[in-house]
Formats: structure tokens, C-alpha cells, sequence
């Protein structure tokens, strides 16, 4: 289905939408790549939690781990290394403990995370016409510390983070069920409005298994020909853009 025939099908739902309830779009952001170009300390934490937790030093080609979660990546790596599954279970919060302690021991020393551009203008516009939430393969603390660090001061007040589950589409179903806790939303209409804005063909799938439209931003490591067995519901070249912004708020029927 081309692009053009899905934004009508999603105006048609919209329209809907609003007039069967007060309209707000629940639109859950991935962190990096997304929201922020990247993170020299994440990466320092990821392998001094893995050496102090399980005795490994692996070497990790991060581009291709892109759109894993900070687990799942844990998990290969320790089943590449020969380590059982019984020992990741058995130390896997020792592990999230220690590199969320460590980044947030060294968030000074953190100076490569930078907002990606248009960002901090979407937020602002977003925040009081739709439920703004994260959904990141991110551990929690380290994801809100990150984006503190790079400047992002609005506070999402739900999300789901990679400390939750290996499963991205699980935790990213949970952030939905905790916003319409939250804001005592019909839980029917709201996983229909619900939207997750992403970078990584792992993002689509999990949001496909999840029940949710992927709206992909190509500001990651991932280019337009990755996605062509994948075909989210979106592509935004870069939040950028004032007419790419257009686009983005139209397709979530906020215009």
C-alpha cells in the first residue's frame, strides 16, 4: 500500500475518532536516533556492566545492534560468549542496577548526546494536544537522564522502558495501558490512536506485533532502502522540517 492511499485510511479512522471521543493521539517516542543522535556514556556503561556482572569483554558493532533493546543486546551477547541462560536470568538486575548507576555516577562526563534537530519545537507543539510517552530499548533511568542531559525538559509522564522486558512490542502495549490508567482513556479507541515514531526496522515489527501504526524518522543509522521489507505506516526524512512536521501532526489528526 503507497503512502497516499494509507494517510486517507488514517483520516478516515481520525475523523472517526474524533467524534466519538475527546481526541488526543497517544504518540510514544524511541529515544535514540529519534529523539537524540546518540550516547558516548551509554555505551561506556553498557560494557562496564557487562564486565562487572558477568565477566565479559565483548566487543559490539553498534550499528548493527541498532534497535535492540539494552537487554536483548545483553542477552546475545551472552549466549555468544557461552554463558548460560540460567546465569543471565539469575543476574540480569544486577546488571540493569549497575549500568544505571554507572551512567548516572558519570552524567557528567556525558558530552556527545545532543537533541536531534526540530525536536524541541515537536515536543513543545505536541504536549497539549496529544499523550506524549517513551517507549525505548532504553534501561528507564538512563533513558530520563539522557534526555535530561541533552536538553529535553519536558517530562514524559508514562512509557515503556528495556528494564521491563525483552520483548519491545510488550513493553510497548504496557505504555498503553499506562496511559490509559493514566487518563482514563477507552482502552479500545486508544490502542487505535495510538502511534510510535521510530528508527529502526526492529521498531516496525514491534510496533506491527504490538497493534500500533510506525511512523519512521530516517535520523537514525537506518536509510529509506532498509525498510523495504518492513513498510511502516510513515516516513518523516527529519522532524527538521517545518512541512515534514506538517505531515507527521496531519497523519496523527492533530490538522
Amino acid at each position: 500500500m503507497n503512502q497516499n492511499n494509507t494517510h486517507l485510511k488514517q483520516n478516515i479512522l481520525n475523523n472517526y475518532l474524533k467524534e466519538k471521543t475527546n481526541f488526543k493521539p497517544i504518540i510514544l517516542f524511541d529515544v535514540d536516533g529519534t529523539l537524540v543522535d546518540g550516547s558516548s556514556l551509554h555505551i561506556r556503561a553498557f560494557y562496564h556492566a557487562i564486565k562487572s556482572v558477568y565477566g565479559i569483554v565483548p566487543s559490539i558493532d553498534w550499528k548493527k545492534v541498532a534497535g535492540k533493546t539494552d537487554l536483548w543486546i545483553l542477552h546475545d551477547i551472552l549466549i555468544e560468549n557461552g554463558v548460560s541462560e540460567e546465569t543471565y536470568n539469575s543476574k540480569v538486575d544486577l546488571f540493569t542496577e549497575e549500568i544505571s548507576n554507572f551512567y548516572k555516577e558519570h552524567i557528567k562526563e556525558e558530552n556527545y548526546v545532543h537533541l536531534l534537530p526540530g525536536i524541541k519545537i515537536l515536543i513543545e507543539d505536541l504536549k497539549n494536544q496529544s499523550y506524549l510517552g517513551l517507549v525505548t530499548g532504553n534501561i528507564e533511568q538512563i533513558a530520563r537522564l539522557k534526555l535530561k542531559k541533552a536538553g529535553l525538559d519536558y517530562e514524559f509522564q508514562f512509557g515503556g522502558f528495556g528494564n521491563e522486558n525483552f520483548d519491545r512490542s510488550v513493553f510497548m502495549k504496557n505504555a498503553i495501558k499506562k496511559a490509559i490508567s493514566l487518563y482514563n482513556l477507552n482502552p479500545d479507541l486508544a490502542f487505535l490512536n495510538s502511534y510510535y515514531v521510530a528508527d529502526t526496522p526492529y521498531d516496525v515489527e514491534a510496533a506491527r506485533k504490538a497493534k500500533v501504526k510506525s511512523i519512521i524518522v530516517l535520523t537514525g543509522y537506518n536509510k529509506k532502502n532498509k525498510f523495504k521489507n518492513y513498510k511502516p505506516d510513515l516516513f518523516i526524512n527529519s522532524f527538521e522540517s517545518k512541512e515534514e512536521r506538517y505531515i507527521f501532526k496531519q497523519f496523527v489528526g492533530l490538522i
